[in-house]
């Protein structure tokens, strides 16, 4: 909707599910009597609060979310569950075992029902205990923050990474989030140290605003260039890695400026670069959309950290690569480098993008959608997995623009 006071489009972000989530594990842990304020409205934690709320069930479908199914297998191990956990066919293909094995170590009892390393997994009941635990964390930081959630419940967890974590971000998130709520978690780059601990000390949270999909609204900016856009509640302080964007954003070609209400954002009056080098290890969700926007850009680029979005809800470097194809967009890999050229981009009046059922790129791609170029993506309703409101605020946004 039109904002008065900045001349700008409002727009109200999704709340982060990534907190909103880890908030229910711990909520359902140690004082249900929480109360959680701005509340993420996200189908993944609509999920996670109904999966939490059943009195009992043998077996649990984590439809496709990776966060949902790895933070309760950490959780109902540490309650002593009898249950199954399964999913959608792409859950079944992400790999879980790094946290199985790391369970298994503290006590938990713990198989699989299908293949190897892969969901469906069956929980059955037992003590876990405190102690000392060796991750590999290089393919999933949610290994980490499941343990991490239920480090105080168990007496205590003492944690050390072998492998340098991928979304180290999300790992920092999760500690501070903790502490915010009262708990004693220590981290020390690869080691991490939680203390025991049975209740919180803060009787509320509010979520914060999510982030993960500011990336959006720059990627409109940068197709729409005549517009503003007021992002309402976000501050510069955030817990969120994501939030990164505050640096990055002149790069992207976006001038941001807070103020009292929230961000706001514009196109710079200073071009983006050609040729520039990104590690997005820490911040892989940022990933589909910073592509598309520097391909709309025309820009060659480099990038690195992309290892892990081959196990997100589809494989993100295939549906890219597929996607830019049909706007002569070269997007390849060698040697752990991904090498994008954009120099030929050109969008063609109508055309009809695979997102392959997942929320990030159907939405980065989406945002190509304008008047005179149509970008229709074949399943929308898989948005609603991170911000349910996004199509319709980009159809108003829109319609403002070009009425």
């Amino acid at each position: 909707m039109p904002e008065k006071e900045h001349n700008a489009f409002l727009i109200k972000l999704p709340a982060s599910k990534s907190i909103h989530n880890r908030v229910l594990i711990l909520k359902h842990l140690y004082d249900n009597s929480l109360k959680i304020t701005n509340p993420s409205d996200a189908d993944d934690v609509k999920l996670m609060e109904g999966i939490l709320n059943l009195s009992v069930a043998s077996e649990i479908n984590c439809k496709n979310a990776g966060t949902v199914l790895r933070f309760l297998m950490a959780y109902f191990a540490a309650k002593h569950n009898d249950v199954t956990l399964t999913g959608e066919l792409r859950m079944l293909e992400r790999p879980v075992s790094d946290l199985v094995n790391a369970l298994k170590i503290l006590g938990a009892r713990i198989a699989y029902t299908h293949n190897e390393g892969f969901p469906p997994v069956h929980i059955y009941p037992g003590q876990l205990t405190h102690g000392r635990v060796e991750l590999k964390a290089d393919v999933s930081s949610q290994f980490v923050t499941a343990l991490m959630l239920i480090g105080p419940y168990i007496g205590g967890l003492k944690i050390n990474l072998r492998s340098k974590p991928v979304s180290y971000s999300y790992i920092v998130l999760t500690q501070k989030l903790m502490s915010e709520l009262g708990f004693e978690v220590n981290l020390y780059e690869q080691n991490i140290d939680i203390s025991a601990s049975k209740s919180f000390k803060a009787p509320e949270i509010e979520i914060e605003p999510d982030w993960s999909s500011v990336i959006f609204w720059f990627l409109l900016i940068r197709r729409n260039p005549i517009a503003r856009v007021l992002l309402a509640g976000l501050k510069p302080d955030s817990i969120q890695g994501d939030s990164i964007l505050i640096e990055w954003a002149s790069m992207l070609g976006i001038k941001r400026t807070f103020f009292h209400d929230g961000m706001l954002i514009e196109q710079s009056q200073i071009p983006i670069m050609g040729q520039t080098e990104w590690d997005l290890r820490n911040n892989p969700d940022l990933a589909p959309a910073m592509v598309v926007l520097l391909s709309h850009a025309r820009k060659t680029a480099r990038f690195r950290g992309l290892e892990t979005l081959k196990y997100k809800e589809s494989n993100r470097i295939k549906a890219l690569e597929e996607g830019l194809q049909k706007f002569g967009v070269s997007f390849r890999e060698i040697n752990g480098i991904w090498y994008l050229d954009a120099t030929n981009f050109e969008q063609p009046k109508q055309i009809v993008i695979n997102d392959h059922g997942d929320h990030r790129i159907a939405m980065s791609f989406a945002c190509l959608d304008a008047p005179g170029h149509e970008v229709k993506i074949s399943n929308p309703d898989c948005i609603v997995k991170s911000y349910p409101s996004f199509l319709k605020q980009k159809e108003a946004f829109l319609k403002q623009i070009y009425s």
